[in-house]
Order: structure tokens, then sequence, then C-alpha cells
């Protein structure tokens, strides 16, 4: 009876394991069906359309970074032409600055030269003329404007006359200039705008300048102690007192030739 107990559970649990297990393929049969012809042709054109859209995207960013490229080097190109531009009229510029400037240079050397020529044509009373670049009853020559003051005055004072008068005491550069000065002097000992120190006997023109080798030309040399005054005859130096009374030159920069018609 046992046994027959057994073998009946025996045969009962094969059965329910058969019948699980076929419960069990049913299953995957159901949850695994076999993909149609129709659905295998749609996922293969998805497919194939997502391949062309990455090809499209891939050649349309290829496109534009070429385009980008070519957009830059124009750009580029551009800019260097324009700076190769501005260069170029910066330099027609000052070519043409240039050109202005020496021709103003020459037409004003030229307009000094022919105011000259009318300046020394001219009889002594009357050598003013329109175009001169100095006042009027002043002298001419070279770059300065010369005046003889007729007023007799010490040193000083006579400085402080010229200073007043947009000027200093005559300042003597060169022989010719010394000579120019010699020639309207009518035989005066002349102040002119050199002194020496008391301590030291090195002379000296008022702007602090130390008097040329080629024109030290003195009288007889004083030993005179303290300060001492320089007066011009002819072409000599010669010391003098300060506080002597003398007439004197007053000296000053040219300016520039004045438009003028010829009379």
């Amino acid at each position: 009876m046992a046994s027959e107990v057994t073998y009946a559970d025996l045969k009962f649990q094969d059965s329910f394991k058969a019948q699980r297990i076929q419960e069990f393929d049913n299953i995957q049969e159901i949850e695994h069906p076999a993909l149609s012809p129709v659905w295998r042709c749609s996922a293969l054109g998805l497919l194939i359309l997502c391949l062309l859209l990455l090809i499209g995207l891939a050649s349309l960013g290829i496109l534009f970074f070429q385009a980008k490229k070519t957009n830059t080097e124009q750009l580029n190109g551009l800019e260097k032409n324009l700076s190769l531009q501005l260069e170029t009229i910066a330099n027609i510029s000052k070519e043409k600055e240039m050109i202005q400037s020496n021709l103003t240079d020459a037409l004003q050397e030229m307009a000094t030269k022919l105011c000259r020529e009318l300046s020394s044509s001219k009889p002594k009373s009357q050598i003013y003329h329109a175009c001169k670049p100095c006042p009027k009853d002043w002298d001419w020559h070279e770059n300065s404007c010369y005046s003889l003051e007729r007023k007799q005055q010490t040193w000083e004072d006579s400085s402080k006359a010229c200073n007043n008068r947009n000027s200093s005491l005559v300042k003597i550069d060169s022989k010719e200039e010394w000579s120019f000065i010699s020639s309207f002097q009518n035989y005066q000992y002349i102040w002119v705008g050199l002194s020496r120190s008391p301590s030291s006997w090195q002379w000296k023109w008022e702007d602090g300048s130390a008097l040329s080798p080629d024109l030290i030309s003195f009288a007889p040399k004083d030993r005179t102690l303290g300060k001492m005054c320089a007066i011009t005859y002819y072409n000599v130096f010669h010391s003098s007192l300060c506080t002597d009374n003398r007439y004197y030159i007053c000296e000053k920069a040219a300016g520039l030739v004045k438009k003028f018609t010829a009379d």
C-alpha cells in the first residue's frame, strides 16, 4: 500500500512538471512572437533614414567649417588690403606735407632775397620797405634786427631799455656781423651785451655763452677789479665801467618777410 502511494505521488509530480514545462513554453511563444516581413522592412527603412540623416548632418558640418574658413581668409585679406591702403594714404599725406613745407621754404627764401635787394636799392633815408621783417627805423641784417639808440645810459639801464622793446643788447656772433654793426656806429663807443663778473676774468654774453675765440679782440687789457662791461669801437672791444654812460644797440630776431607790392 505504501509503495502504491509512492508511485502515485511520483506519477503525479511528473505529470505536474510536464504541465509546468508546457505552460512555460506557451508563455515564451506568446511573449516573443516572430517578426513579420512588414516590420522588418520598416525597421530597415528607419535605419537607412537615420544613416542618411547622419551623413547629411556631417556634410552640412563640413560645408559650414569650409565656408567659415573661406570667409575668415577673405576677411583677413580685406583687412590687409585696407591696412595697405591706409598706409599708402598716410605716406601720400606725409609727402604732400613735405612738398608743401619745401615749397613754403623755397618761396620764403625767394621772398627774403627779393626783399633784401629791394631794401638795399633804396636810398639810406628810404631803406625801410614794406616787406622788411623788422620794425620801422630798425636795420635788418641776416636773421636779426638792430636799433642804434642815441640816448646815453649805463650798461644795466641800456639792457633794461632793450628788454622793454622785446630785444636785448647786441650779441656779436661773427666778424661779418661785427663789420655790419661798425658800419653805422658813427665813431661812437657802443655798449654790447658782453660783461665780466667781479669773480672771473672771463667775458660772457647776457645769455651766459662765452665770447667766441675768433672775436677776442680787446684793447690793452684792463685789470680793474669789479664788474666790467664791454663796448665796441670798429671791430675792437674795450672794457669799461658798467656805470659809464654810452650809446647802445638793441638786437632781436627778425620775423618772416611780409607780403608786399613793389613800388
